[in-house]
């Protein structure tokens, strides 16, 4: 039985001894270039380990640089956003359209896109009919909005349309090509984007006459001057009448239909009015020396 044991321990034994031997063979024979290049490769990585402070130094560092490239950018003029939709000029359009008169609407259709570079431009064809304050105040948000756009084949004509009390109004007929500009990259806006902030300007209708042959209705029943009389001065204003038999009380400043009455004087007894008629100024005097008054 001892003797079975013992045997049992060298089988074992010599076992464990040959397993160890193949293991070394394999390992040095077939495995050591593998090895080695293992080593190479970790050894490398041990001398090229980022240590964490350098990685938190250096996103501030580049977080810090983001930031003075945001603060250039907006400087700039324009912004070409990333990525943008189809839809944008449309939602643009039609909240600009919000601040447009009852008179003026645009209808906007998608051409396209095409590539310049490396932007990406979206056609847009705008048309319709507008009062020239609107349709400038498209103009100006188109070209000088935030976010770059572009006008192109540019083509206006002006048409005559009454007012829903009748009154003539010169309107603008337009059609415009409008390229929006956009890129794949960030690196033409700033991270916090841009506000539609929607830009308004006074500017006089080219498009409207300097002498026209339509004068605006008298909706407020002012004083019409033209055959007035002058009927008496007081403190409180001259006391006129018209060729209807109405009988007014104005001060100096007071307006009339078409203009204002400018100036009373007490000594000569006489009131001074300017009147414009379609473009055509004129001053009128009413005098107490006459019953039908002078005009001059």
């Amino acid at each position: 039985m001892k003797d079975k044991k013992l045997l049992n321990t060298f089988i074992l034994f010599g076992l464990f001894v040959v397993i160890n031997v193949a293991g070394f063979y394999y390992t040095e024979m077939y495995q050591s270039d593998e090895i080695t290049s293992a080593k190479e490769k970790f050894a490398k990585l041990i001398a090229e380990r980022i240590e964490p402070e350098y990685i938190y130094e250096t996103l501030a560092d580049l977080k810090e640089r983001s930031k003075s490239l945001d603060e250039l950018l907006k400087k700039e003029d324009h912004l070409i956003p990333q990525n943008l939709s189809q839809s944008s000029l449309f939602t643009y359009v039609d909240n600009l359209s919000q601040t447009y008169s009852k008179y003026s609407h645009c209808d906007m259709v998608f051409r396209g896109i095409e590539t310049e570079n490396e932007f990406e431009i979206q056609k847009y064809e705008l048309s319709g009919v507008a009062r020239f304050k609107d349709f400038y105040k498209l103009i100006l948000n188109i070209e000088s909005g935030v976010e770059f756009k572009r006008i192109e084949d540019l083509s206006i004509s002006d048409i005559l349309q009454l007012s829903d009390d009748d009154y003539p109004m010169q309107l603008v007929k337009f059609s415009m090509l409008v390229s929006v500009y956009s890129s794949p990259s960030n690196k033409f806006m700033t991270v916090d984007g841009v506000n539609q902030n929607f830009l308004n300007k006074d500017i006089y209708n080219i498009f409207f006459p300097l002498i026209r042959n339509e004068v605006p209705p008298n909706k407020d029943n002012l004083l019409d001057v033209a055959n007035a009389k002058l009927l008496a001065l007081i403190p409180e204003g001259a006391y006129i009448s018209d060729s209807k038999g109405g009988s007014y009380l104005l001060k100096e400043g007071e307006a009339v239909y078409l203009g204002y009455l400018v100036k009373i004087n007490f000594v000569t007894e006489e009131v001074q009015f300017v009147i414009n008629r379609g473009g055509l100024v004129e001053k009128i005097t009413l005098t107490l020396e006459s019953d039908e008054g002078v005009k001059k």
